[in-house]
């Protein structure tokens, strides 16, 4: 399946993280509860709660600073088929903060109003 939403992504050369299935969801939980405590200490737009609240997911890759990748994604609903397919990337610079609060708020908008019609 297609990621719909990528964030934190610095670096070309991220690296895989290697867990096994037992640890998998402990440390997708850390990575993620890591990346919101580092995005709500930097934006004043985006709260540690808002962040948690997004429901984002670890990809189990890591940005060349160490940084967890996380993505969201808004599947089509019910046996709908999607119309289209849709990718954004937001928070591609770890310093350029703007893109990030962005993003949260498109990711807001869709948690609330997501048709299914795309993926």
């Amino acid at each position: 399946m297609p990621i719909a939403f990528l964030f934190l992504a610095a670096s070309v050369a991220a690296s895989a993280a290697v867990a096994t299935t037992a640890t998998a969801d402990v440390t997708d939980a850390t990575d993620v509860a890591r990346a919101c405590r580092l995005i709500g200490a930097k934006l004043s737009s985006v709260a540690i709660e808002e962040c948690l609240d997004r429901r984002l997911v670890a990809s189990g890759f890591y940005t060349s600073g160490g940084r967890p990748i996380l993505y969201k994604e808004y599947p089509p609903l019910g046996e709908r088929r999607p119309r289209a397919r849709v990718l954004l990337i937001g928070g591609v610079h770890g310093d350029e903060y703007a893109s990030f609060s962005v993003t949260f708020k498109w990711m807001e908008i869709l948690d609330r109003h997501h048709s299914g019609l795309f993926h």
